[in-house]
Protein backbone atom coordinates (compact mmCIF):
# COMPACT_ATOMS: atom_id res chain seq x y z
CA UNK A 1 0.00 0.00 0.00
CA UNK A 2 1.38 3.12 -0.66
CA UNK A 3 1.50 5.76 2.03
CA UNK A 4 1.64 9.64 1.82
CA UNK A 5 3.31 11.56 4.81
CA UNK A 6 1.75 14.82 3.56
CA UNK A 7 -0.31 15.76 0.49
CA UNK A 8 2.12 17.41 -1.14
CA UNK A 9 3.63 14.81 -1.93
CA UNK A 10 1.25 13.34 -3.98
CA UNK A 11 2.09 13.94 -7.91
CA UNK A 12 -0.19 15.94 -9.91
CA UNK A 13 -1.70 12.88 -12.31
CA UNK A 14 -2.69 10.75 -9.05
CA UNK A 15 -4.19 14.26 -7.56
CA UNK A 16 -6.36 14.43 -10.18
CA UNK A 17 -7.76 11.02 -10.36
CA UNK A 18 -7.97 11.34 -6.69
CA UNK A 19 -10.14 14.04 -6.82
CA UNK A 20 -12.34 12.59 -9.93
CA UNK A 21 -12.91 9.84 -7.80
CA UNK A 22 -13.36 11.79 -4.56
CA UNK A 23 -15.64 14.27 -6.02
CA UNK A 24 -14.06 16.95 -3.65
CA UNK A 25 -12.33 20.16 -4.74
CA UNK A 26 -9.29 20.22 -2.83
CA UNK A 27 -6.80 17.70 -2.29
CA UNK A 28 -6.42 18.26 1.63
CA UNK A 29 -10.26 17.45 2.11
CA UNK A 30 -9.19 13.78 1.06
CA UNK A 31 -7.45 11.77 4.14
CA UNK A 32 -3.99 10.70 3.49
CA UNK A 33 -5.08 7.00 3.85
CA UNK A 34 -7.81 6.91 1.37
CA UNK A 35 -5.21 8.65 -1.24
CA UNK A 36 -3.02 5.81 -0.52
CA UNK A 37 -5.74 3.33 -1.53
CA UNK A 38 -6.44 5.71 -4.36
CA UNK A 39 -3.21 5.91 -5.67
CA UNK A 40 -3.14 2.07 -5.74
CA UNK A 41 -6.01 1.82 -8.04
CA UNK A 42 -4.34 5.02 -10.14
CA UNK A 43 -1.04 2.55 -10.22
CA UNK A 44 -3.26 -0.25 -11.53
CA UNK A 45 -4.70 1.82 -14.34
CA UNK A 46 -2.16 3.17 -15.68
CA UNK A 47 -0.26 -0.21 -16.04
CA UNK A 48 -3.36 -1.61 -17.72
CA UNK A 49 -3.31 1.49 -20.22
CA UNK A 50 0.26 0.76 -21.33
CA UNK A 51 -0.78 -3.13 -22.49
CA UNK A 52 -2.96 -0.91 -24.68
CA UNK A 53 0.02 0.89 -26.44
CA UNK A 54 1.18 -2.54 -27.94
CA UNK A 55 0.26 -2.56 -31.80
CA UNK A 56 1.83 -5.83 -33.71
CA UNK A 57 1.49 -6.67 -37.44
CA UNK A 58 1.94 -9.96 -38.19
CA UNK A 59 2.95 -10.82 -41.82
CA UNK A 60 2.25 -14.04 -43.41
CA UNK A 61 3.81 -14.48 -47.45
CA UNK A 62 2.48 -17.58 -49.47
CA UNK A 63 5.48 -19.73 -48.25
CA UNK A 64 3.97 -19.80 -44.43
CA UNK A 65 6.91 -17.49 -43.17
CA UNK A 66 6.06 -14.84 -41.32
CA UNK A 67 7.32 -11.62 -39.94
CA UNK A 68 6.53 -9.28 -36.73
CA UNK A 69 6.96 -5.94 -36.43
CA UNK A 70 6.17 -4.32 -33.35
CA UNK A 71 4.43 -0.53 -33.00
CA UNK A 72 3.51 2.09 -29.85
CA UNK A 73 0.40 3.29 -32.00
CA UNK A 74 -2.20 2.42 -34.08
CA UNK A 75 -1.11 5.21 -37.22
CA UNK A 76 2.04 3.30 -37.44
CA UNK A 77 0.82 -0.15 -37.73
CA UNK A 78 -1.84 0.73 -40.45
CA UNK A 79 0.76 2.83 -42.39
CA UNK A 80 2.86 -0.42 -42.51
CA UNK A 81 -0.07 -2.18 -43.00
CA UNK A 82 -0.78 -0.17 -46.49
CA UNK A 83 3.03 -0.41 -46.68
CA UNK A 84 2.93 -3.78 -47.44
CA UNK A 85 -0.44 -4.57 -49.03
CA UNK A 86 0.51 -1.65 -51.60
CA UNK A 87 -2.33 0.27 -53.60
CA UNK A 88 -4.47 0.57 -56.49
CA UNK A 89 -3.89 -1.94 -59.34
CA UNK A 90 -0.42 -3.45 -57.66
CA UNK A 91 -2.15 -4.13 -54.13
CA UNK A 92 -1.00 -7.47 -53.22
CA UNK A 93 -3.45 -11.00 -53.20
CA UNK A 94 -1.01 -13.38 -52.29
CA UNK A 95 -0.29 -12.38 -48.28
CA UNK A 96 -1.71 -12.46 -45.08
CA UNK A 97 -1.65 -9.56 -42.12
CA UNK A 98 -3.07 -9.69 -38.73
CA UNK A 99 -3.15 -6.67 -36.72
CA UNK A 100 -3.11 -6.84 -33.43
CA UNK A 101 -3.54 -4.53 -30.11
CA UNK A 102 -2.92 -5.99 -26.48
CA UNK A 103 -2.94 -9.57 -28.19
CA UNK A 104 -6.34 -9.04 -29.57
CA UNK A 105 -6.79 -9.60 -33.23
CA UNK A 106 -8.30 -5.86 -34.82
CA UNK A 107 -8.27 -6.50 -38.45
CA UNK A 108 -6.86 -8.96 -41.14
CA UNK A 109 -6.26 -9.00 -44.54
CA UNK A 110 -6.59 -11.94 -46.22
CA UNK A 111 -6.87 -12.81 -49.95
CA UNK A 112 -7.37 -9.13 -50.72
CA UNK A 113 -9.84 -8.52 -48.49
CA UNK A 114 -10.23 -6.73 -44.69
CA UNK A 115 -11.95 -8.70 -42.08
CA UNK A 116 -12.28 -8.09 -38.56
CA UNK A 117 -13.86 -9.76 -35.70
CA UNK A 118 -16.90 -9.48 -34.03
CA UNK A 119 -16.95 -6.73 -31.36
CA UNK A 120 -16.70 -8.52 -28.16
CA UNK A 121 -18.44 -6.00 -26.03
CA UNK A 122 -21.32 -5.15 -28.60
CA UNK A 123 -24.43 -3.43 -26.82
CA UNK A 124 -27.89 -3.91 -27.82
CA UNK A 125 -31.04 -1.92 -27.06
CA UNK A 126 -34.44 -3.16 -28.08
CA UNK A 127 -37.29 -0.46 -28.54
CA UNK A 128 -39.84 -0.72 -26.20
CA UNK A 129 -43.51 -0.01 -27.40
CA UNK A 130 -45.58 1.99 -25.18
Amino acid sequence: MIVFKDHKDIPTGMRQFILEETQEGRIKNVSLVVCGELAELYLEEQRVNEKLKDFSVIYINRKGNTSTFKFKDSHSAFMKMDNIIGYGPSKRKDIGLVLKQADRVLKTYYKGHYLQPPIKDKLWVKSVSA
